[in-house]
């Protein structure tokens, strides 16, 4: 009889195959963490092999099983504080992507009340046990990672919503499609994936659950994604193809849950599709901003302005220009100014107060004190030394 394949039958004896497996298990964890017991449970929580760190929590097969449900849910081994003062660690046991049992270690806790954080590594290294000998599909475990991240971020969107709600669609376009846009142009892919969180639960609250207006607007949002993308420095004809194909798939999705992973899977190969041709968005935002300030220096323009010209937040534009270039926006737009300046004392006759005001200072006097500051002489003696005669 195949123990995997009845959820009805308890694991009171296990097949050779099973029992193989449990014993590589034992040897390779053990191999590591030798002072660490190790058991092995069935669908309902039994023990049905090797030893539990707590013995009291044997007679909780509930429990138990309730834990391996867990650690398949999220994806990733169950930690625990026991009833009976234990510190526990449950990684499900799976067949054909099925709960099929699971594997339980632990320790005591220590009286000293040292952080438990530093027995993750324990449990990490069971996961991989798990899967090494294969008692779980480590595929799985990283879709139900994934499917739990996404819906964390989906109840962070609704708390942020209950905050600040939507009065309009347009209004859920306006407040975040500048803000996605430049996540996906700097590489920030989990941020993007909030924006699109955000995106979907407030679309979704106001179309009154009307899914077909629902994939209609994220239909809008795919359009926006690409072209951010072509524009970050993806290939039009690779990511053409790939948004084609993901059409198709858009028409078979029956549900919201559906769609919003297909929309963040959508996003990570967009975003792969720039990376794969070695450009980094980051130095698109870049080339943009300076793009922006070299084109409008000479009128009164804010570090807003240049943030929104190129996507981006303003303080992240900030950051960025000091990693890149190692100067603040306020020095790089004077040292633009300046520049111009000298190029208008050394090839006009213009008076200098005309020279501030085409090189974008407001004022004469100011004009005069930072050129000083940064040449070492007055406007007027620059050009009595650079100017032909």
């Amino acid at each position: 009889m195949n123990i995997y394949s009845v959820k009805e039958t308890r694991l009171k004896t296990l097949d050779e195959k099973l029992q193989k497996r449990f014993a590589e298990a034992v040897e390779q964890y053990g191999s590591q963490y030798p002072e660490h017991p190790l058991a092995l449970i069935d669908q309902d929580g039994e023990v049905a092999a090797g030893k539990m760190a707590c013995e009291d929590c044997v007679g909780y097969p509930g429990y138990l099983h309730s834990l391996a449900k867990e650690g398949l849910r999220w994806g990733e081994a169950a930690m625990v504080e026991c009833p009976h003062k234990y510190c526990l660690w449950v990684v499900p046991v799976t067949d054909n992507n099925i709960l099929i049992g699971g594997l339980i270690s632990g320790v005591m806790l220590p009286d000293d009340g040292e952080d438990l954080s530093a027995l993750t590594p324990a449990s990490q290294f069971l996961m991989k046990t798990a899967v090494d000998v294969n008692l779980l599909n480590e595929a799985l475990m990283r879709y139900q990672a994934e499917t739990a991240a996404r819906e964390a971020s989906k109840a962070e969107a609704i708390h942020s919503l209950k905050k600040s709600p939507y009065n309009t669609l347009r209004q859920v376009y306006l407040q975040e499609e500048v803000q996605l846009i430049g996540a996906i142009r700097s590489g920030e892919r989990r941020k993007a994936r909030e924006i699109i969180n955000r995106i979907l639960v407030g679309v979704y609250s106001l179309a009154g659950q009307d899914f077909t207006l629902l994939k209609a607007l994220v239909l809008e949002l795919i359009v926006v994604i690409y072209r951010t993308a072509v524009e970050a420095g993806g290939n039009p004809l690779q990511l053409l193809g790939l948004n084609y194909s993901s059409l198709q798939e858009l028409g078979e999705i029956q549900n919201e849950q559906e769609l919003g992973s297909w929309l963040v899977l959508h996003l990570e190969k967009l975003m792969d599709g720039i990376y794969s041709q070695g450009v980094r968005p980051v130095e698109a935002q870049l080339h943009a901003a300076l793009a922006y300030m070299q084109e409008n220096f000479h009128r009164r323009i804010t570090r807003d302005d240049v943030a929104q010209a190129a996507y981006l937040s303003p303080s992240y534009l900030s950051q960025m220009f000091r990693a890149k270039l190692g100067k603040s926006y306020t020095e790089i737009l004077t040292d633009m100014r300046l520049a111009r300046a000298k190029e208008l004392l050394a090839r006009t006759g213009i008076s200098i107060a005309r020279v501030a005001q085409e090189s974008g200072f407001t004022e004469q006097s100011y004009f005069t004190n930072v050129f000083r500051k940064m040449e070492g002489c007055t406007p007027g003696q620059y050009r009595a030394k650079h100017r032909p005669v």
